[in-house]
């Protein structure tokens, strides 16, 4: 979640958003921005890139987004 917290606009877009579906879809588009950036940049970013998806993918996001917005 540390990584999160420093590498990605998550903490926020959970803030900014009105409720947990709204930050889901804000989930979503910022994993899909990753993707498309690991697939499409030097070797140096795709490892930055697939760390943070990583995190992404093993962090709970309601957790995620009841943290920063309690």
């Amino acid at each position: 979640m540390k990584l999160l917290n420093l590498k990605t606009d998550l903490p926020y877009l959970a803030r900014k958003s009105k409720d947990v579906n709204e930050f889901l879809e804000h989930w979503n588009i910022t994993r899909e921005k990753l993707n498309i950036l690991k697939n499409n940049t030097f070797y140096k970013f795709k490892y930055l890139c697939s760390n943070i998806i990583d995190e992404m993918d093993k962090t709970n996001k309601i957790e995620f987004y009841e943290f920063h917005t309690n």
